[in-house]
């Protein structure tokens, strides 16, 4: 595996759970929920940075 297989690798996953934490934090919790909301897009900004990288 290259570098650039890793890091979209790296960056679809940590997308994926990025999106897995903002469901489970705000969107199925009864009522809002800061801490895996606020990961959760944590996990978003640092795919992005992958991305950015990649380039």
């Amino acid at each position: 595996m290259n570098k650039q297989t890793i890091l979209t690798l790296g960056a679809l996953f940590t997308f994926i759970i990025g999106a897995i934490m903002i469901y489970l934090g705000a969107l199925k919790g009864d009522k809002i929920i800061l801490p895996p909301l606020l990961s959760g897009i944590a996990f978003w900004v640092i795919a992005w940075v992958f991305n950015g990288i990649r380039k």
